[in-house]
């Protein structure tokens, strides 16, 4: 093999459809942190996340924690990031990767807290990315949410029904 007939031995890439398919809530920053792309989820979402486009105050740290900055982001590369999009609400979570010529790659998805906000923010399941576990989590949520309204049911007509039968028992010993 020739130098330049491909990636070195060992080396892995994604073909843009493929790294868009795995990773539908990326967006990449240039060195001004002015976003290079994002992926088509989150661009339906937020679209002033567009190739271009400085990133300002666009997104900010979720919880109102401050700004997103290059020293920041670069002082804390190993930790978990949850950031949020000012106009839409859209939180995110993930981590932020370096790739070649100083870029940062923002690789995650939306963080929610209930199933309903899939489609408050007009997604569906099919926007996620198959490797995903936020759809599974959410379900999961669900059905415990479920379980505990459905055991909340039954403690009150428990109630109810002691309430009954000690009234009856009240009756009887009158």
């Amino acid at each position: 093999m020739k130098t330049g007939d491909g990636p070195p031995p060992g080396a892995l890439g994604l073909e843009p459809a493929q790294f868009a398919a795995a990773f539908p809530f990326h967006f990449a920053l240039d060195r001004e942190f002015v976003f290079l792309q994002a992926g088509a989820s989150l661009a339906r979402i937020c679209p002033d996340i567009r190739p271009g486009v400085p990133l300002g105050g666009i997104l900010v740290r979720a919880g109102g924690r401050g700004p997103v900055t290059r020293d920041w982001v670069l002082e804390n590369m190993s930790r978990f990031f949850l950031l949020e999009h000012t106009a839409s609400g859209l939180q995110l979570r993930g981590q932020f990767v370096s790739t070649v010529g100083d870029a940062l790659l923002f690789l995650g998805s939306p963080w929610f807290t209930d199933s309903l906000q899939i489609s408050e923010f007009g997604l569906g399941f099919d926007d996620f990315a198959i490797h995903d576990p936020v759809v599974d989590m959410l379900l999961v949520l669900q059905s415990t949410k479920a379980a505990v309204a459905d055991g909340q049911k039954l403690a009150k007509k428990l109630t109810e029904q002691r309430a009954e039968l000690q009234a009856a028992n009240e009756r009887l010993r009158t």
